[in-house]
């Protein structure tokens, strides 16, 4: 399979190809993964590149309202957020 773009994962939920979703933080933003057969995919843009969100806000969104997935995972182990100094 070529890189899991957002049109073909909403194309594999509807077909109920997709077995499992997994959030992952890397660094200052989340990536999304998909499990489809034995694989876990991450979803690319469309310039072929891994398609980051700045915040679990916008992923939420994306997930429930464009995908209609309402339940995923949470891998946050490598979470960095910027560190922002009071001073």
């Amino acid at each position: 399979m070529a890189n899991l773009t957002e049109g073909t994962l909403r194309d594999l939920v509807e077909a109920g190809a997709v077995r499992n979703v997994s959030v992952a933080a890397q660094g200052e933003g989340w990536v999304v993964l998909a499990e489809v057969g034995t694989r876990w995919k991450p979803v690319h843009n469309t310039r072929g590149r891994v398609k980051e969100w700045k915040s679990l806000d916008s992923l939420a969104g994306f997930l429930r309202d464009k995908l209609g997935v309402v339940r995923w995972s949470v891998e946050a182990s490598q979470y960095a957020p910027a560190q922002r100094s009071a001073i």
